[in-house]
């Protein structure tokens, strides 16, 4: 980080236990080094600044996969019932 991008200003917020347990449960599920860091990232995804996070990623890829899964049991559903009529 060069020194003109130097994070000098702070944003307190005020949440509850269970609420801080929920964040706390997203950076670990989506690899953030910290709360701070993980609050950055879905505020700066927000203002429209910042990258996707590899959480958003991975929920990306995990529906893709779970669709590609479908799709090939549809695909060879057919092809199964035929071998097994043979």
């Amino acid at each position: 980080m060069t020194l003109l991008n130097r994070r000098c200003k702070t944003i307190s917020i005020r949440l509850s236990p269970v609420e801080f347990r929920l964040v706390q449960d997203a950076c670990a599920k989506n690899g953030a080094r910290s709360v701070s860091d993980f609050a950055r990232a879905a505020i700066q995804r927000a203002v429209g600044e910042g990258p996707a996070t590899s959480g958003d990623d991975l929920s990306d890829l995990r529906a893709r996969v779970d669709f590609l899964s479908e799709e090939l049991g549809r695909l060879t559903s057919p092809a199964r019932r035929a071998a097994g009529d043979a």
